[in-house]
């Protein structure tokens, strides 16, 4: 069974990002994805998500964007 982990992020920092990153690396269990929707992030962390992206099914927010639940107002 693949496990899939789904991290939506926004300027986690490079050092949260990198963090999140060698964790799911460091573990054993083989049929693993790692899904990273990026919600638009200036603090450096696309220069970490490039530097794994072997590692990562969707480093890009143009691939898959991350749109908070609150980002829509649907009052009207």
């Amino acid at each position: 069974m693949r496990i899939s982990v789904i991290a939506p992020i926004l300027n986690p920092g490079v050092y949260g990002i990198t963090r999140l990153i060698k964790s799911f690396i460091s573990q054993d269990y083989e049929d693993k994805e790692l899904i990273v929707i990026d919600g638009g992030s200036t603090d450096g962390t696309i220069d970490v998500l490039k530097k794994y992206e072997d590692h990562i099914s969707s480093p890009r927010q143009d691939i898959l964007p991350f749109v908070p639940a609150c980002a829509e107002d649907n009052s009207t």
